[in-house]
């Protein structure tokens, strides 16, 4: 069983704050207007860091229902997406856990996608 790293991981886009050189990582708003993940990553690894990115597809939660049209958007997801279900929270939580473990210790700079397939319809 890989051993999970010490490194501390959020279903948010940013992990934790760190400064590499002049460019400071804080806010997940902002940090998405700029960086990707493979640029974070060149800066990270440099330091023996990785810097994983994941993508969840639509998640039914409280929050979102506030969204106009959120029904028919849900629908519309379970009927695009190859696996024909919704993402839970669970699901984006499985796919941080590996990311924290031994076996992805030498993935860096990527997105993982964790949306049933929804981002290869396009």
């Amino acid at each position: 069983m890989a051993q999970a790293s010490s490194g501390s991981a959020d279903t948010a886009d940013v992990i934790e704050n760190r400064t590499f050189d002049e460019i400071t990582i804080g806010e997940s708003a902002s940090l998405t207007r700029t960086l990707t993940a493979d640029d974070i990553a060149l800066f990270a690894v440099m330091s023996g860091d990785v810097v994983h990115a994941i993508s969840p597809g639509p998640i039914k939660t409280r929050a979102a229902s506030g969204i106009a049209n959120f029904d028919a958007l849900m629908e519309d997801a379970v009927k695009r997406a190859p696996s024909h279900r919704l993402v839970t929270i669970e699901d984006v939580g499985v796919a941080t856990a590996v990311l924290a473990t031994d076996y992805a210790k030498l993935m860096t700079g990527e997105t993982v996608y964790v949306d049933g397939g929804y981002h290869i319809i396009g």
